[in-house]
This record gives C-alpha cells, sequence and structure tokens, in this order.
C-alpha cells in the first residue's frame, strides 16, 4: 500500500522539561503542526521551580498527560517515566528547547514501517557515505559517533516502544545519555538516519547539559564504554570535553582533565587539538569565545 494513502498513526511524544517553560512552547508548537499523525503527548515536569502549567490538546495532539516529580532527578529518569506511561507502539522524543520540522514523525514512521529500526533524523548535515543513504545502518555505531559520520541526539530519537523498553535511559548518567543508549541500541539492532535536516537543536541553551563541562559525569560514560571505544575514538570524546573547557579560566580543570588523560594511557599529543589546547589555552579561550559568540548572535534560529 502507498504511505500516502494511509491514515494518520497514532504515536507518542516524550518531554521532560525542568524550567524553559517558554522555550517549551516553542517545542510543542512543532508538535502541534506534526504531519499524518495522532500524537498523545507526555510531559514529564522534573521538579520544577515554578511548576509547569497544562498544556491544551490540539493540532496534531489529541492527547496530554503532564506528570510532575516532586524532586528533580535527571532527564534520563524523567524520560523513562514517559516510556511506561506511552500507550501507543512508536515513541518519538524531544528535549524542551529543540524543534521539529512538520515532517519529522512522518518520516520517521514512514521508515519504521519499512525497517522495523531505530530511526533518527538529522540536525545538520552528516557525513553518511553516499552507498548507506537512505539504506539500513549496520556501521559499528563507535565508528559512526567518533569518527565523524554523525551524531546521537535524543530530539532525533524515533523508536518502536517494545525496542526502547528493552533498553531504557541510563538514570546513572547526568550527561551523555543519548550517546549511552544509541550505542547500546545500534550495538544489538540496525538502524537509520535520514540525512533529510528534520531537527533543530538549540545549542547555545546555557542550561543544557551537554554544554556544560561537567567532567565527573562525562567520565562515567567513558568508563561504562571505554572497553568499546578505540584509541581514536578515545581522543575524539577527550576533544569534547576540552571544547567544554575552553570558556572556563580554570587552571584546576585543565590539570585535572589532563590528568585523567594520562592515567588512561591517552596519547593526547596525536590529536592536534589537544595538545594546542594544553600548550595554548589562553589562544584557544578566545578564538572559541569569538567563534560562539558570532554563532550565537548571527546563527541562532
Amino acid at each position: 500500500m502507498d504511505y500516502k494513502s494511509k491514515k494518520k498513526r497514532n504515536i507518542s511524544v516524550v518531554i521532560p522539561v525542568k524550567g524553559r517553560e517558554k522555550k517549551l512552547l516553542r517545542a510543542i508548537k512543532s508538535i502541534r503542526y506534526q504531519e499524518d499523525v495522532i500524537i498523545e503527548l507526555l510531559i514529564i515536569d522534573d521538579g520544577s521551580k515554578v511548576p509547569i502549567k497544562e498544556v491544551s490538546e490540539g493540532g496534531a495532539i489529541n492527547k496530554v498527560e503532564l506528570i510532575r516529580n516532586e524532586k528533580s532527578m535527571n532527564a534520563a529518569y524523567s524520560r523513562n517515566i514517559g516510556i511506561k506511561k506511552a500507550t501507543n507502539s512508536i515513541i518519538g522524543f524531544l528535549d524542551s528547547d529543540d524543534e521539529w520540522e512538520k515532517n519529522h514523525l512522518k518520516s520517521a514512521i514512514k521508515y519504521i514501517d519499512k525497517y522495523n529500526c531505530f530511526y533518527m533524523g538529522s540536525f545538520r548535515k552528516n557525513k553518511i557515505p553516499k552507498k548507506f543513504k537512505k539504506k539500513l545502518l549496520s556501521i559499528n555505531p563507535y565508528n559512526f559517533l567518533f569518527e565523524g559520520l554523525g551524531d546521537f541526539r535524543t530530539s532525533t530519537f524515533v523508536i518502536n516502544k517494545d525496542i526502547i523498553s528493552e533498553f531504557s535511559f541510563d538514570e546513572s548518567l547526568n550527561k551523555h545519555q543519548d550517546w549511552d543508549l544509541a550505542l547500546r541500541i545500534c550495538s544489538k539492532y540496525a538502524y537509520f538516519v535520514n540525512p533529510e535536516k528534520t531537527v533543530h537543536i538549540d545549542n547555545y541553551d546555557d542550561l543544557r547539559m551537554s554544554n556544560n563541562a561537567n567532567i565527573e559525569a562525562s567520565m562515567i560514560f567513558f568508563n561504562k564504554h571505554r572497553q568499546f571505544m578505540k584509541s581514536k575514538h578515545k581522543l575524539v570524546f577527550f576533544e569534547e570535553i576540552v571544547k567544554k573547557l575552553l570558556l572556563k579560566e580554570d587552571r584546576f580543570l585543565r590539570k585535572k582533565i589532563f590528568k585523567i588523560i594520562k592515567k588512561n594511557n591517552i596519547k593526547f599529543y596525536k590529536s592536534a587539538k589537544l595538545f594546542i589546547f594544553f600548550l595554548f589555552p589562553s589562544f584557544c579561550n578566545s578564538i572559541f569565545y569569538l567563534r560562539n559568540t558570532f554563532f550565537k548572535f548571527f546563527f541562532k534560529y
């Protein structure tokens, strides 16, 4: 049967939120405009100081359930609540400060129906080889993530409830929850990455956990996955951590990450980025500050 001739499909959408009510409303607006779907929206308020207000139905949203955590747990805990509460067989995830294009869920369902896969939309141009585009991927997910082919972000994830329930988000992680989940699922199941950009990620939100230089939280992820990572993967991982340190004039943090790198027998001098960072920290700080300021003010959508 031609996909276009099918009736609207039921799907659940899970959004964890803590504060950010204005951005949440922007995210919900993008959900209302989704095409050819009937949405059950599950909003998990993770202990906001000012409780999130009730959200009305409308547009593609047919049902709304607002769940409140009495105290803040974390996004992984909140998403897992949403997974358990979801009544539909397919679940999409959206962070409260991100947005979808109107065809995001429609495209996801199309390929999930075709491949029964873990689906990811794109939020930027990826570097997947042409021979793999619009096909199921069996590429080692560690190679995909740490060798520059693409990224794993929660707001791009759409998946069958049966599969996500088998794994769930790791509630012990306060950072890299999306990387962890995707690496575990993609190590067992084939996955599909749509090259079409259907997701907008707000990379300039200062409250976003992925923008914070929480070394301890990053090391929990690293210690969990290090046995599966090649030497060059470890270098790329620490390059990501270093990027978060560039705007912090904190010698203690720099020394701390340097000791961690040495302790893990990582040859930092094989990475030009790490080498320059440790050799010329002030120069790197200035360059990164200028770059970040430029993009924040001129390319923020």
